[in-house]
């Protein structure tokens, strides 16, 4: 198939299929909501676990007015699941490019089944005029607080244009003794690059795993996604070590000037507790973002609801990232475009009890994944 395919609409638009990485990430960043997930890499990574995934762009006057990076699988009987991760993107301001953005993926998803167009733009959920935008071509929002499968709706995100003296004092005091702590105590933070380091690091994920009961993917998925992002500079695995032993370590990803921590662990099973290991990491990840020219990192979910709960169970992170200088966002809830309305209704069922069962079943026995990834 050629990298661009191009169908003129009839408002005089064109509407192109992308399959080439670098004209797809340079349109994703041309957005001032852009994130990783839309980014090319991310999109192949999902075709790697069984989805197949379509990029359409929506263009006037040589302008890329809307875009989306689609991933979608069969369900039968059903019919096919479409997502659009931190999607659809597009200019508020030109909103006829989301509207022939949205008639084309009705046409596309009339083509394969389609029941529905899932869509969690990583916009703040403030912005009112983007949430009409939205409602008007018939989107439904979800009252769903979080999901087992999308993108998390509420996270923390730190702006790195400061100077690295001003983030650091907006580093929470007792993190700021714990950093100036590393080298000179027994911890070291060193960027990982080969298989071993990041086995060590994915050993660590799923001891974290067990112990908060979500499902870790086996080690090819994180060494595939790695390779992926590291053949074009653009990932990032920070280890922790002592003397004897890796105790921490972080991965990250970055898509233009914006970086993207994926996952990060540290041991908890140790003879004795090892203070500071988490701040030092993150904040090593801070101080490279800011030297590589980043401008934002997604430190990813704040694990609380809208209004952080100190009685939540996740509070803890929450307050951990919140002293590392780290703003709340609140997104857009997650929202549905509905094709075919009985299937919809079966599969927000499935959603909503079957698949919170099946991800506590696989955080218990993570062997699972595996199995359930070959059946499907």
């Amino acid at each position: 198939m050629p990298s661009v395919e191009t169908r003129p609409t009839a408002e005089g638009l064109e509407i192109r299929t992308i399959s080439q990485r670098k004209t797809w990430n340079d349109l994703v960043q041309s957005f001032a909501a852009y994130d990783l997930r839309q980014g090319f890499e991310w999109g192949e990574m999902r075709r790697e676990q069984g989805w197949r995934i379509r990029r359409f762009a929506v263009f006037g006057d040589g302008v890329c007015l809307a875009a989306a990076s689609l991933q979608y699988r069969q369900l039968p009987p059903l019919g096919a699941i479409i997502y659009a991760p931190r999607g659809p993107l597009w200019r508020p301001e030109m909103p006829t490019g989301l509207a022939s953005l949205l008639d084309n993926i009705r046409r596309f998803a009339a083509a394969i089944g389609g029941i529905s167009l899932r869509a969690s733009p990583g916009i703040p959920d403030d912005q009112e005029r983007v949430a009409a935008q939205l409602r008007e071509h018939g989107f439904r929002p979800l009252a769903d607080m979080w999901s087992t499968w999308n993108v998390p709706r509420h996270i923390q995100m730190l702006d790195l244009t400061p100077d690295e003296a001003e983030l650091l004092r907006g580093v929470r005091e007792r993190y700021r003794r714990y950093i100036r702590n590393v080298g000179r105590k027994e911890i070291s933070i060193e960027q990982g690059q080969s298989e071993d380091d990041l086995a060590a690091f994915h050993r660590l994920l799923q001891k974290l795993g067990r112990l908060k009961q979500f499902p870790v993917r086996e080690f090819g998925h994180y060494q595939r996604l790695f390779d992926r992002y590291a053949h074009h500079g653009d990932a990032l695995l920070l280890l922790a070590r002592t003397e004897a032993d890796v105790v921490g370590g972080l991965l990250a990803f970055r898509l233009g000037r914006r970086v993207y921590v994926h996952a990060s662990s540290v041991r908890a099973d140790g003879p004795r507790p090892l203070h500071g290991v988490a701040p030092a990491l993150f904040w090593d990840c801070i101080r490279r973002a800011k030297t590589s020219g980043a401008q934002l990192i997604d430190f990813g979910s704040s694990g609380v609801g809208k209004v952080p709960d100190p009685s939540h169970r996740n509070y803890g992170l929450f307050q951990f990232k919140a002293g590392l200088g780290c703003r709340f966002v609140s997104c857009l809830p997650y929202q549905d475009l509905v094709f075919r309305r009985l299937a919809y209704r079966a599969f927000r069922r499935a959603e909503t009890s079957l698949l919170p069962r099946v991800h506590r079943l696989l955080a218990r026995a993570p062997a699972l994944i595996g199995v359930i990834k070959r059946a499907v």
